[in-house]
């Protein structure tokens, strides 16, 4: 007959008082506490098979989606944490899964590669626009804003932002919604200080408009990467660009009276974004720290909170459906910094 030993031991516990604990107790707790764990290890596990397929992810070999699903687990963690907050109503805003959730800070940074802009051109101050605008307003609404679209792995968000305000500027004058090319400004602009994925700003992309024109996405069609300028048809040339007074009121009533307009903000941070109003008061805000350019659409408020509509070009999958509402009126991420929109 075989003997097996066991060691028999005790653990003091505190439940309103002292006690004791004896073997078979124990060991039903460590059963519960290795149970909570596999169902967590189960659930980000699903999450990361869900990820990949929503966001068509594939790895080079096992090392390399064993190192990015443990990322993804760090910011899966991250986004659980807040959105218990969240929860609890203690923030505004949520955050979720989305492709850039098994990225790096350093990684994602790389692709937030907007360039300090020389600011030329005109400015548009409060003195100079005489008119009430809505107290909300959603270009989207009108018509005037085309489709979101997505950058890809080309940090080439100034140029969704130049193209994005060109669009919108000639829907309100034509009445036609064209979506222009984005992969123009990228490869054809260097001479005006961009550097196409490695980055630039929505001023080079308008003044290139200005002195050569810009042609339909459909002519010239997005990429993703450098390429070399081709030769396109000219749609449109746009006769200057207005920049705007680093004042949120001013930029309210340019957007309720002009339409849509280019904005430079702080971006780190909202990668994770899911919805609601984005109110961070830890968000940088000078200007030296802008470093992603987006087309605010509108504005409005939502649970008595004041919010800027914006449409980042990330894809309808980022966000809700593309766009993120950043809170006004405090120059929330640097919004007020650097603004500016085309003149057909």
């Amino acid at each position: 007959m075989r003997h097996e030993s066991v060691c028999v031991f005790t653990i003091l516990v505190w439940t309103g008082g002292f006690h004791y604990l004896g073997y078979t107790t124990m060991k039903f707790l460590i059963v519960l506490v290795a149970v909570a764990l596999a169902a967590n290890a189960l659930s980000d596990r699903e999450q990361w098979d869900e990820f990949k397929l929503k966001h068509g992810k594939s790895y080079r070999n096992l090392a390399e989606e064993t190192r990015r699903f443990a990322i993804f687990q760090d910011n899966l963690r991250v986004i659980e944490q807040h959105n218990a907050k969240y929860e609890r109503g203690e923030t505004s805003f949520a955050r979720g899964v989305n492709r850039f959730t098994d990225m790096t800070k350093e990684e994602i940074k790389k692709l937030l590669n907007r360039k300090p802009s020389p600011k030329t051109g005109n400015t548009m101050t409060a003195a100079m626009i005489n008119a009430t605008v809505a107290d909300s307003l959603d270009w989207r609404a009108q018509g005037a804003v085309a489709t979101v679209k997505d950058q890809g792995d080309c940090g080439s968000c100034w140029a969704f932002a130049a193209v994005g305000a060109m669009e919108s500027a000639y829907y309100m004058k034509n009445g036609q919604l064209v979506q222009f090319s984005e992969q123009q400004l990228i490869d054809c602009t260097t001479s005006y200080g961009t550097v196409g994925c490695d980055g630039g700003f929505m001023q080079g992309g308008f003044e290139y408009a200005h002195d050569n024109g810009i042609s339909t996405e459909d002519a010239y069609p997005y990429a993703a990467k450098d390429q070399s300028c081709q030769s396109t048809t000219v749609f449109l040339t746009i006769s200057s660009f207005v920049q705007i007074e680093q004042n949120e009121d001013t930029i309210k009533s340019v957007v309720g009276t002009v339409g849509p307009v280019g904005v430079a903000i702080y971006a780190d941070d909202i990668v994770s974004y899911s919805s609601g109003v984005y109110d961070n008061p830890s968000c940088p805000n000078s200007s030296e720290e802008l470093d992603h350019e987006v087309l605010l659409v509108g504005y409005g408020s939502e649970n008595g909170q004041d919010y800027w509509l914006i449409k980042n070009s990330w894809g309808t999958n980022w966000g809700e459906s593309g766009y993120i509402k950043l809170a006004r009126n405090s120059n929330m991420c640097g919004i007020a910094q650097d603004s500016a929109y085309p003149v057909l």
